[in-house]
């Protein structure tokens, strides 16, 4: 495991007299608890003023891996021989709002900006490949601004979720092989979109999520948009991120809100059948506040079980532990 600074916020209500977070027990019973089996490799720094906001990597013996920063820059290191080399830095032209890994090609990484633009980069000669913009808008200091992107699970399509624009918040879908915009949602949500995952297996199957609350489940093999749209489910909050899983061998949903809730959807529910709120996570984190606590991530391991990274980022922010 390497280390790298991760963004978070410290609650406005914490204040200065009472708000010393630490553990509600000894250091031997956080090992007993979490069964600690694993230790930090390497540790890299990154430029102190800056955040590492997203990361994504190739799966293959010696990773190459991407980080996002708070200064529109991507970093790509590799890491082999338990050390972290950087191989090259790409600067974004605008925030930089999420970075994918090529999963047929280790050298390729897909960087999304705020101005409506992904780029293909390439690390053998660091340059951009392609570009994947939004054509229905010619004005160059226009644009719908983009909140979010994922890649198919065939790599054919891309699809990016913007913030609202004009009163529409849009789902676009570019063809990769070509470039192109094919065509968007924009019915489907009443507020930011903030998330768009594709199935991992599924090129077809698709949930967005939105800080209108809702996680909407759509096929976008249909031909139109109200025909794609098969389910939509109200988190009654704000939508921060999503993941698919399994549950007892079928499709099930994650969500973390921008409260730092966890809610577990099955896809044939109407309500999610488990709600972790901060709280209950500040007391299974094993914390004495819980305006300091957070959910850096969620994963799923190789048995297709939902792993939650979660953390108190008071002090330095050293407490980070795994739920599963």
């Amino acid at each position: 495991m390497f280390a790298m600074k991760l963004a978070n916020s410290v609650s406005d209500d914490i204040g200065s007299s009472e708000s010393e977070d630490c553990d509600t027990c000894d250091e031997t019973t956080i090992k007993q608890i979490f069964n600690l089996k694993c230790e930090t490799v390497i540790s890299k720094t990154i430029n102190k003023n800056n955040y590492v906001l997203y990361l994504d990597g190739s799966l293959n013996s010696t990773p190459n891996v991407a980080v996002g920063l708070s200064n529109n820059t991507v970093d790509v290191y590799n890491f082999s021989n338990n050390q972290l080399a950087k191989l090259e830095t790409f600067e974004a032209s605008e925030n930089v709002v999420g970075v994918k890994s090529c999963k047929e090609n280790e050298n390729i990484f897909y960087i999304g900006s705020k101005d409506c633009q992904i780029e293909v980069v390439d690390l053998r000669d660091g340059k951009c490949k392609s570009q994947f913009k939004d054509t229905t808008i010619r004005d160059a200091c226009n644009y719908k601004p983009l909140n979010c992107f994922d890649i198919s699970s065939n790599g054919l399509l891309l699809c990016g979720g913007t913030n609202l624009y004009d009163g529409d918040a849009y789902i676009l879908f570019w063809d990769v092989r070509k470039a192109n915009l094919l065509g968007a949602y924009w019915e489907s949500h009443t507020d930011d979109i903030t998330q768009v995952t594709f199935h991992p297996e599924d090129p077809n199957k698709l949930i967005s999520g939105s800080t209108d609350g809702l996680i909407n489940l759509l096929d976008i093999s249909n031909a139109t948009e109200d025909d794609a749209l098969l389910d939509s489910f109200n988190t009654e909050s704000s939508v921060e991120r999503l993941s698919w899983f399994i549950e007892e061998n079928k499709d099930a949903m994650a969500c973390i809100t921008h409260t730092s809730d966890l809610q577990v959807w099955k896809l044939d529910d109407v309500q999610p059948y488990a709600h972790f709120r901060k709280e209950e996570i500040r007391k299974d984190l094993k914390r004495r506040l819980e305006g300091y606590c957070y959910i850096a991530s969620m994963q799923v391991n190789n048995n297709n079980a939902l792993l939650a990274l979660v953390g108190s980022n008071y002090g330095n922010g050293e407490c980070l532990r795994s739920f599963g």
